[in-house]
């Protein structure tokens, strides 16, 4: 996405992430919250959302999500054939209701 972007900011981005590679790039997730942790605010970690949300609610709280939204993508629910979930999902879905701490 980065790559192939005609945003400026995100082509500033990417530049920065390709020129500067060993220096920015992280092996592992927690390899790059302990950087963030320890970085005095001179380092970012780009997570998927939900992923990022569970690493701010961890203790020691000690990191901040920024709520910005690279690309939109959806995600596939399976479940049983003739669950009482698929119907619960679906209703949920289609009254826009769905949310991940909402009970089904």
């Amino acid at each position: 996405m980065f790559q192939s972007t005609n945003i400026a900011s995100y082509q500033q981005i990417w530049k920065t992430m390709t020129d500067s590679y060993n220096k920015v790039m992280v092996k592992t997730d927690d390899e790059g919250l302990q950087r963030v942790q320890s970085s005095g605010g001179k380092y970012a970690l780009l997570l998927e959302s939900s992923l990022a949300e569970y690493y701010n609610n961890r203790k020691p709280c000690s990191t901040i999500e920024i709520k910005s939204s690279f690309s939109h993508k959806g995600f596939g629910i399976a479940t049983q054939l003739r669950s009482v979930l698929t119907l619960k999902i679906l209703f949920r879905t289609m009254s826009s209701s769905l949310h991940p701490s909402s009970p089904l």
